[in-house]
């Protein structure tokens, strides 16, 4: 699972790979676990983190956090914060990111199954060149779905019930990613044909 844990309400410290910020108006990311500590950024309500660690403190417990993309780290009480059991944010829009499951498909035909929260699943393909393929996606809004090339370029992503087509002129692998990306798995159903 991408995004396994639980929240512990005694000590409130997320163990989920990601946190959203859960407070009416925004919070102060700091350089340490501290009030006492330079303030960084002011983060918004509903703001995403991925956690680093989080710890017990000397007056409540702190989360040492950085911004979903990486750019800036910094510490936010832990109060403030909320467990997230959604996919990697940007699981969509790279194939680099870690799936939990992969799946060598059979080419055309349709494929069924359940997402749990947060997880990510590849289905490989291997069309024969100069082919359309068209991939129908049967889903809540909370599943995606992108096509990625075999040099992992992406080629087409939606959300929720929707219909793509791609054409690889040279033929080679095609990796379909569907993913949880709210945390509320669900079940998806993806007919692909080839023209």
């Amino acid at each position: 699972m991408a995004q396994s844990g639980s929240q512990d309400p005694d000590t409130h410290l997320p163990d989920t790979d990601f946190v959203v910020i859960n407070i009416d108006g925004s919070v102060n990311m700091r350089a340490g676990p501290t009030t006492d500590a330079t303030r960084l950024q002011r983060l918004p309500d509903g703001t995403l983190l991925r956690r680093v660690a989080c710890q017990a403190g000397a007056d409540e417990p702190w989360c040492e956090v950085e911004l979903a993309d990486g750019s800036l780290e910094g510490w936010v009480a832990a109060r403030f914060l909320m467990a997230w059991y959604g996919a990697d944010p940007f699981a969509l829009e790279s194939a680099a990111i870690p799936s939990d499951r992969r799946i060598e498909g059979r080419g055309e035909g349709s494929y069924a199954g359940a997402l749990e929260k947060g997880e990510i699943l590849d289905l490989m393909l291997s069309p024969p060149a100069d082919t359309v393929v068209g991939v129908t996606l049967e889903a809540a809004v909370s599943i995606g779905t992108t096509v990625f090339s075999q040099d992992g370029a992406a080629l087409a992503s939606e959300r929720g019930t929707s219909e793509l087509a791609v054409l690889l002129p040279e033929g080679g692998k095609l990796l379909i990613r569907i993913a949880d990306m709210l945390g509320d798995g669900g079940n998806w159903k993806l007919v692909v044909a080839y023209d």
